[in-house]
């Protein structure tokens, strides 16, 4: 702005022949242009303009109406001052400016006071120590405006008259600028009070009078002094015109345009009114001793303006609120004692108005809440009656915010100390038992809210703060405040819990049976005698007691009302809280779901990015699942293996789903966050200090939901640990829980991971608590040993995890072992005997290595009992004893101790018959741990000092055969050994003559390692690509090399050769002679028989129902001593081998590993293939020169003999292998074999079943059965069942082999139902059983007898016709061919 235009503002200003509206119009372009000056224009502005807008201010007067011209340009001018910034170009002018300020709101009309004092206070805030000079004079103009309260009271009680309306040209109904009301508009007209009698100019006075006192001290205290009673009177007033005693309604129908004046005017009073109270607040703090003799007035009127406050005056109430909060803060609060409960009332604290209600609860419960926690002391019994009432309305009204409900557990846990010292203890009780109910309630909604986040995470969505705090909360009291909703809930739980403790305490000190225990019904006796006191007193001639029976009577059943609704309290109070504390769970599920959500993700990444492109090994697979995969893709691995390392842990991965191993209970508890296991844990103690009687009352009825919410929840497990480590309540909480358990132990066995977790947890934290207090608990504990034992032996034989019972028998063993409980050594005792031959059984059916091997043999040598008691039953610790030096460190620890306690305490008389059977195991053992660099510190001292206190008998090593170090010379039976698997490469090197031997064999062996390895990496995939195109190629030379070699054996493997040997084998088995030689070839030597003998001569349980059999022997014993065997051939082949570069073995691990690598390459199962049809083919040929007679049995050459016997074999180890895949390939090979075997004699196909080939791996397959592993009694029943079913071998083979089939099939569900660990599949054996008798005598045979048994009773009579159905059945049971509809073998 040029310089000349501030000369020409001022002129035209200064110009009084100009028209006021004029100058209205060029005062409001100077205020718009302030906003476009620079800060060098302000200088002059104000020293040029300044002097022109003071005159125009005091010289000209002052107007009282709202729309004339001078009073626009007059506020217009005091708008250019308050729009000027106060910065230091205003320094110079400042004291000038508040003077005439101050002169100008003695005169001015209200609405351009309040300018004016904004700006004085603005200046004064910025210039305080150039505006000292101006305190005093303000302070008595503020005593002087509040002198004048009542003049403004009788002007707004003066407009109700009709006469008020008489003005002309003024509207006096247009609302002012606070009322809630329209705004009127620029052309709205109205009178406009003084500012000294004016409420508006009230409103703005104590914010300036608080300024200038801080800023001038020295003027406080008597200005305080005299303006004090001003204040007060000002709170007192209260209009008592007819529009302040009048409904809303009635008013707005009689007297509309009085009453909306009269309602800004109201509003206005109640606005200073509000000002003036925190003006008193301010003195409250500052000036506590002149206040105090006004306290009781000061609480009064506080009282009154909170219900005078109209409903649509939101933030003036929220000033009352704050303001008496401050008041309450001081020693001013002993005042508001009386009435204080007249303060628990929602109409008086938030009004009724909507917006308040939803926006002052938290300022009014902050206030009540300060209030009441410094006058509960003082409190009357109705006054805290009233207040636990209404805060439990509170707590119970879920539209408030969870800080709200905080603070209120906070207050009402507070008068648990006021409630405590009633005199009247039965009131007291009643409103502790009130308050204990509302925190039941709280705890139920915060775990109807955990619950329903929970849900809502698990579901798969977002749990959103609707949900977790309900749709009630669509309008919430805290809904400007921002946060973490469940830290809020987990705020008040912890709240709740403190609240519960002194609530309960509070309780003991009233006499409730929470500290007196259960009387009800010694109180309900005295209560009859009572009542027959008058009757005796007749009888006797004596005169009635005064008091009454009825009177005692009744109290003595509502003392049992009250003492059943304190124990049904309790209850819930358990049981909400057990689930309020799920809210703790939240993070931990939200973290759950993610780690599943990532592992689903990666694990479909991973079948994406790695999908197998082979085929199925067979169209149909043993298990009758067409291209089934599983990730063990092993021979002979462990399937176990995966869960050893959660053996500890009570927990097991899934082997179907690949999902990770579940957490055990121990881990989730370690891994809990302390502040959660905190909280739980002080949870669990509000019922630790309960009376003994009550405490077992209440845990009898509830532990079931206890149990049901550990398994919810592993955060509940705390509370057990609690209460167990509590000397008074451990031994009557672990009887309770110890009933509950042994009553479940079928439970125990189920598949549900985490619910037998959480109960083998439970019963680790019973046998535990024996050390914390051995005294107490050992009685508690001995009725339920023999018990556990018993249960776990006979269950486990039934369970779907078995594994479970023995991890409880080790936790009991453990914790009850070192010596000091002999009352539960005699419990053990008497079952001492069922335990020690049940585990020795359920060894010989482990797999070895296995996780529930090395338990049993834990269980054995940890069996809590002194050792002459163990002294009859000490052979029965041998067996684990060898397991144990074999095993792990831990159990190799646990054995040494065993054999050293018992060389130390035994003679040698009485040990040596008993470690005689066991002594080259213990031996080798022994001489093992000295000599592994893993035992140098650890376990080789232990076996030097055994082997020192054994004496004489240590030299028995020398008879004992020790595995050579890689570092000493190969032995020569070492040598001829490794000779027997052999496969060795002629190859040339340059430089060097002749052929050089290469052999292959442990890179044979290797690769079968790598192809057998069920983990897939990309590193081993890559090594597993290898070792299949070596095997292939290795298979190819041993094939190839032998047929080149050896003319003979080339010749005999064509086609048309093998024609021929089989037209020579069936007509050589039609005699009669050489049939019988062709079956004895198999049936004494084969491999399946020897398993059978050395399991059974082994085993005891076998031999005790089986014996093997012998071998057959017919009338023609003379004929058939003298034929060559299959033995006498393999043993030919050993011999001749060794001038050729592969042996039997060696083609046996080649062919093994050919079938590994099938598995993975097409090219592989095609060899395998082709090397089955030649074995098949070289068995037949085989099987013609053993029966032929004159010629020599090894005519043939040495490979094709070797290969004829091989074939079989690898067929049979297939079949019995762990593996899915493998079991699967090994059933194509078998159909391959029975396919080619067919296409040998194509006239004669029953042959096929008595080929020694077929025998032999029948004979394998049923001595599977007999196996001790469970695995390979599976399998072995699956070959049985695939041979049935799927090769035609006919009904007289069946009849033939039914015996040798029935007694394997029968074996195995002996032994599911004997053994304490589950067989095989039951429902396979039996059906694969009721299948081969189905087909070995068909409904034909009977249809037969029956036709017989007809027409023997139609002619011989009845008794001819018995006679006649005897024979008939004899005839076709003895002969079980004669029913065949097949030809007999000679006829075809």
């Amino acid at each position: 702005m040029a310089i000349t235009n501030f000369e020409v503002y001022a002129t035209r200003l200064r110009d009084e022949r100009l028209d006021v509206k004029l100058k209205q119009t060029i005062a409001h372009e100077l205020c718009d242009s302030l906003e476009f000056f620079q800060l060098q224009d302000y200088t002059r502005f104000v020293a040029i303009l300044w002097p022109v807008i003071r005159d125009l201010l005091l010289k000209t007067p002052p107007v009282f109406v709202s729309s004339v011209p001078e009073q626009k340009l007059r506020s217009t001018l005091l708008e250019v001052i308050q729009r000027i910034p106060h910065s230091e170009v205003f320094r110079p002018v400042v004291l000038e400016v508040v003077t005439t300020l101050l002169k100008l709101v003695k005169v001015e009309n209200e609405d351009n006071a309040v300018v004016c004092l904004k700006i004085i206070y603005e200046l004064h805030r910025m210039y305080r120590q150039l505006l000292e000079s101006i305190a005093l004079p303000f302070l008595d103009l503020a005593a002087e405006i509040y002198r004048n309260a009542d003049q403004m009271l009788k002007a707004m009680d003066s407009l109700d008259t009709p006469a008020s309306l008489s003005t002309p040209n003024v509207n006096l109904m247009s609302p002012s600028a606070m009322s809630p009301g329209p705004d009127s508009g620029d052309m709205a007209t109205k009178n406009l009070n003084r500012a000294t009698t004016s409420f508006k100019v009230l409103t703005e006075i104590p914010i300036i009078v608080v300024s200038i006192i801080q800023a001038n001290r020295r003027h406080a205290d008597p200005f305080v002094s005299n303006i004090l009673p001003l204040i007060l009177h000002m709170l007192e007033l209260n209009p008592k015109s007819t529009l302040a005693h009048s409904e809303p309604a009635q008013l707005q129908l009689q007297y509309a345009h009085q009453y909306q004046h009269w309602r800004s005017a109201h509003a206005d009073l109640i606005t200073a009114q509000s000002k003036t109270l925190s003006f008193l607040a301010f003195f409250a703090r500052g000036f506590t001793a002149l206040l105090l003799p006004f306290q009781d007035r000061i609480a009064r009127l506080t009282y009154q303006l909170l219900c005078l406050c109209p409903a649509e005056s939101t933030a003036t109430r929220k000033e009352m609120l704050i303001a008496t909060r401050h008041i309450v803060s001081t020693e001013i609060r002993k005042a508001f004692v009386p009435i204080a409960d007249r303060f628990l009332d929602m109409q008086v604290l938030v009004g009724s108005g909507l917006a308040s209600q939803c926006i002052l609860k938290p300022f009014a419960f902050s206030m009540l809440a300060d209030l009441m926690h410094h006058i509960r002391l003082e409190l009357s019994p109705s006054q805290l009656t009233k207040m636990v009432d209404f805060y439990a309305g509170c707590m119970h009204d879920q539209s408030l915010s969870s800080g709200v409900h905080t603070m209120c557990a906070k207050l009402l846990h507070n008068i648990t100390e006021r409630i405590m010292h009633i005199p009247d203890k039965r009131h007291g009780r009643i409103l502790l038992l009130s308050i204990l109910k509302t925190f039941t309630s709280s705890f139920a909604a915060i775990g109807n809210q955990a619950e329903t986040a929970i849900n809502d995470i698990r579901s798969g969505g977002i749990h959103s703060e609707e949900k977790i705090y309900g749709a009630s909360e669509l309008i919430r009291t805290n809904a400007f405040e921002q946060g973490d909703k469940i830290k809020e809930l987990r705020f008040l739980l912890r709240s709740l819990v403190t609240g519960c403790k002194n609530v309960i305490y509070g309780l003991k000190r009233c006499d409730s049976m929470l500290g007196l225990g259960m009387e009800p019904q010694t109180n309900a006796i005295k209560a009859e005698e009572a009542e027959a006191a008058p009757a005796t007193a007749a009888a006797k001639g004596q005169s009635a007691p005064v008091s009454g029976a009825g009177v005692v009577y009744e109290a003595a059943a509502q003392e049992a009302e009250l003492v059943g609704f304190e124990l049904d309290l309790l209850a819930s109070l358990f049981r909400e809280g057990l689930r309020a504390c799920r809210i703790n769970d939240i993070e931990r599920v939200k973290a759950e779901v993610a780690a599943r959500s990532k592992s689903a993700a990666s694990k479909c990444g991973s079948k994406a990015g790695h999908k197998c492109s082979l085929g199925a090994a067979g169209a149909n697979g043993i298990d009758g699942n067409s291209g089934s995969s599983n990730k063990n893709d092993g021979n002979d691995e462990d399937k176990d293996g995966g869960n050893a390392d959660c053996s500890d842990g009570f927990g097991s991965g899934s082997s179907e789903d690949n999902s990770p191993c579940i957490l055990s209970r121990e881990a989730q508890i370690k891994m809990l966050d302390r502040e959660d296991k905190e909280q739980i844990e002080q949870f669990a103690n509000l019922f630790v200090g309960l009376d003994l009687t009550v405490f077992h009352e209440l845990f009898t009825s509830q532990f079931d939901y206890a149990f049901k919410a550990m398994i919810e929840h592993c955060t509940a497990i705390s509370c057990v640990q609690v209460f167990v480590a509590s000397d008074p309540n451990s031994p009557a909480f672990i009887s309770i829980m110890l009933r509950y358990l042994c009553d479940r132990l079928d439970m125990l066995g189920s598949d549900d991971e985490v619910c037998t977790s959480t109960m083998l947890h439970l019963f680790k934290i019973a046998f535990l608590a024996l050390a914390l207090y051995p005294e107490a608990n050992e009685p508690v504990l001995q009725p339920y040993v023999q018990t556990i034992i018993n249960s776990a032996l006979s269950i486990s034989k039934n369970a779907k995890c078995p594994k479970n019972y023995f991890l409880l028998l080790r936790a009991l063993f453990r914790s009850i072992g070192g010596g000091r409980y002999e009352s539960l050594y005699k419990e053990v005792f008497p079952v001492l005997q069922n335990l020690l031959e049940t585990l020795n059984s359920a060894l010989g059916f482990t797999k070895l290595a296995s996780s529930m091997q090395e338990l049993f043999v834990e269980i054995c040598l940890t069996v809590p009992v002194r050792l002459s008691v163990l002294l009859p039953y000490l052979s029965l610790l041998m067996k684990p004893l060898v397991f144990a030096l074999e095993s792990g460190p831990e159990l190799v620890s646990q054995g040494l101790r065993t054999l050293e306690l018992c060389i130390d305490n035994l003679t040698r008389e009485f040990l040596d018959p008993i470690l005689t059977p066991v002594m080259d195991e213990i031996m080798s053992s022994l001489w093992l741990h000295l000599r592994l660099p893993s035992s140098a510190s650890t376990h080789a001292p232990v076996a030097a000092r055994i082997l020192g206190k054994l004496g004489g008998r240590n030299r028995h090593m020398l008879l004992t055969r020790f595995p050579a170090e890689p570092t000493e010379p190969v032995s020569p039976s070492a040598a001829s050994k490794s000779e027997s698997d052999k496969l060795v490469v002629p190859m040339t090197f340059e430089g060097l003559p002749g052929l050089v031997s290469m052999p292959l064999m442990d890179a044979v062996m290797f690769s079968v390692k790598v192809l057998g390895d069920r983990v897939s990496t990309k590193q081993l995939e890559l090594a597993r690509k290898d070792a299949v195109e070596f095997v292939v190629a290795c298979a190819r030379y041993t094939l190839v090399l032998p047929f080149v070699s050896d003319g003979k054996a080339g010749q005999d493997a064509s086609g048309q050769a093998g024609l021929d040997y089989g037209h020579k084998l069936v007509s050589l088995a039609a005699d009669p002679l050489a049939l019988k030689r062709l079956l004895n070839m198999s049936a004494p030597s084969s491999q399946g028989s020897q398993n059978l003998e050395r399991i059974i001569s082994v085993c005891e349980s076998v031999g005790d129902t089986f014996k093997a059999d012998a071998p057959v022997s017919t009338s023609e014993a003379a004929l058939t001593a003298t034929d060559i065997t299959l033995s006498d051939l393999c043993a030919g082949t050993a011999a001749s081998s060794r001038n050729i570069p592969v042996s039997h073995g060696g083609l046996l691990q080649v062919i093994w590993a050919l079938s590994l690598a099938s598995v993975h390459s097409t090219d592989a199962r095609d060899l395998l293939n082709s090397i089955i049809a030649t074995g098949a083919k070289q068995h037949v040929a085989q099987c013609v020169r053993a029966i032929s007679v004159g010629k020599p049995a090894n005519e043939s050459g040495a490979f094709a003999t070797a290969l004829a016997n091989a074939v079989p074999e690898i067929i049979s180890r297939v079949l019995v292998s762990h593996s899915q895949r493998l079991r699967s390939t090994g059933a194509s090979m078998l159909q391959s074999f029975y396919k080619a075997l067919s296409e040998q004699v194509p006239s004669k196909p029953a042959l096929v079943g008595q080929l020694p080939a077929m025998r032999n791996i029948v004979s394998d397959l049923c001595a599977a059965c007999y196996d001790p592993s469970v695995e390979t009694k599976h399998s072995g029943c699956a070959g049985i069942a695939y041979i049935v079913d799927k090769l035609e071998l006919g009904r007289s083979w069946l009849a033939d082999n039914l015996l040798e089939l029935s007694k394997a099939l029968l074996f195995t569900l002996k032994d599911s139902n004997s053994s304490v660990l589950p067989g095989t599949n039951t429902n396979e054996s039996r059906e694969t059983l009721l299948q081969i008798i189905k087909q070995a005598f068909p409904a034909e045979i009977f249809a037969l007898a029956e036709e017989a048994e007809t027409e023997a009773m139609e002619t011989d009579g009845e008794g001819n016709a018995k006679s006649s159905n005897e024979n008939a059945m004899d005839v076709q049971m003895s002969d079980p061919k004669a029913g065949d509809t097949e030809k007999p073998i000679d006829a075809d």
